[in-house]
């Protein structure tokens, strides 16, 4: 499978891409917002995994990338640095495989698509004529991942597409009345369990939390991105000697952003 998919190997756990996702207190609007994997964040106190010396030594607060949370304390960790970034308080964790994200495409029948120019990207084996092409779960993974052929191969250009992929998926299961269909979500959220990792909580709530979001449209879901000062700041690192480049954000304009989540009020796309 991970041949299949072109995945490559890397020792231990990494993080491919980062979501905050708010569900209004109503239950009536729905918002995303990417968190760049470079982000130049504050990773707080934690215990080592063993990536950074040994196991269970204890590592002082530092800055770092946002990734490097997962890599380095998984999804305890990365909760705990993203509150910190974000100011918002966290109820929820969901991880999903690629392969989670794979059977969850499949289960819905595919996704359409539409490209401005054809796509042939090496690294992904993802070839797609320019207009409308119908993907499969292993096509959308290699669509969702492809950075290096595509626009200005960074991962904020990668983020825009996977923010339209989202956004194509979404719909597809509006039309194909996805979660409104009983036979159909429970098969979905079938497929989505089979390798999601969730909090027990969330877990136990899941299907009633997708019985009360049958009615939304594509209209009540809002993409966001995080307000960025710089895409390319270099920070010296702790474990560098060179500064590296990392993604600063505007601190006024995201808190901006990040004080509406909180308080539970539309964020403008």
């Amino acid at each position: 499978q991970q041949r299949a998919a072109r995945l490559g190997r890397e020792p231990g756990e990494r993080s491919d891409t980062m979501l905050l996702l708010h569900i209004s207190r109503n239950h009536d609007r729905v918002t995303v917002v990417n968190l760049p994997r470079d982000s130049y964040v504050t990773i707080p106190a934690h215990e080592s995994n063993g990536s950074e010396g040994a196991k269970g030594t204890r590592i002082s607060s530092r800055p770092g990338k946002l990734t490097w949370a997962y890599q380095f304390g998984g999804p305890d960790l990365t909760v705990d640095t993203v509150k910190r970034a974000t100011g918002v308080s966290i109820d929820h964790y969901v991880e999903v495989n690629f392969y989670g994200f794979v059977q969850m495409v499949d289960a819905l029948g595919g996704v359409d698509i539409c490209t401005e120019q054809p796509i042939n990207d090496r690294k992904s084996g993802l070839r797609l004529p320019a207009g409308k092409s119908h993907l499969d779960g292993l096509k959308a993974l290699s669509y969702a991942r492809a950075r290096y052929t595509l626009g200005d191969g960074s991962d904020l250009g990668r983020i825009d597409r996977q923010q339209q992929f989202m956004a194509a998926m979404m719909k597809q299961a509006l039309s194909t009345r996805t979660l409104s269909d009983p036979r159909k979500s429970t098969g979905f959220l079938n497929a989505a369990l089979k390798s999601l990792r969730v909090d027990e909580k969330l877990a136990e709530d899941l299907p009633d939390l997708a019985d009360q979001m049958k009615n939304l449209s594509t209209d009540d879901l809002t993409f966001a991105k995080v307000p960025l000062a710089s895409p390319d700041h270099p920070a010296q690192l702790w474990n560098s000697a060179n500064p590296q480049s990392t993604v600063m954000w505007d601190r006024a304009r995201a808190g901006d952003l990040f004080g509406k989540i909180r308080n539970d009020r539309p964020v403008a796309e």
